[in-house]
């Protein structure tokens, strides 16, 4: 199994080479260098306004998936003990002030 830290440095791996890759597409489109005599900060406003737009979206989406969720979930109410069943739980240490070991 991988490591966080092992996954968090594969991901970091990942975004260089595929910033690199689009650099590359970049001046393979455009040519070397072009990007000296673009408006790199008003394109990046515009990404920054379409990344808004995607955040909307996954925001929209997830919505949808937890509607989705709720529908399957039965109406019991979360995190309420079953009659009788109150005090299963609260006899280890976090109950008693202490952590355990």
């Amino acid at each position: 199994m991988t490591s966080i830290a092992d996954r968090i440095d594969e991901l970091n791996k990942e975004f260089d080479n595929r910033t690199f890759e689009r650099h590359q597409m970049g001046e393979e489109k455009y040519g070397a260098g072009t990007w000296l005599g673009v408006d790199t900060i008003e394109s990046a406003m515009l990404e920054v306004l379409d990344l808004a737009n995607y955040a909307r979206y996954t925001y929209i989406k997830l919505g949808l998936l937890r509607d989705g969720i709720a529908g399957i979930q039965t109406d019991r109410v979360a995190n309420v003990p079953l009659p009788g069943k109150e005090m299963l739980g609260k006899q280890g240490d976090l109950y008693k002030g202490g952590i355990p070991e």
